[in-house]
């Protein structure tokens, strides 16, 4: 996260084009809830690790990333992820 969200998969390939229905989500969420663009597919994909590459960990985005992810939650510093993703940002 710098300002803006992107998803990549372990391979540092950029996601897109991730599509959902609503009948997708966990029991009790709604999409007027969640963040669509970035939380939507991440609980879609419902990955076994989530990597956050930021120098923010209060965002608010963020936070409730780490809140619904808990303990598969990694955190590394901003710069990290110019080393991991390269050709990106």
């Amino acid at each position: 996260y710098d300002k803006t969200y992107q998803l990549f998969d372990m391979n540092g390939s950029l996601l897109t084009g991730i599509e959902g229905k609503l009948e997708d989500l966990p029991v009790g969420l709604t999409i007027d809830e969640i963040d669509s663009e970035i939380l939507f597919p991440l609980l879609l994909l419902a990955p076994e690790e989530v990597c956050i590459y930021t120098d923010d960990s209060d965002e608010g985005l963020v936070q409730t990333i780490r809140n619904v992810f808990e303990e598969r939650l990694s955190f590394f510093p901003y710069r990290m992820s110019k080393l991991f993703f390269s050709g990106n940002p």
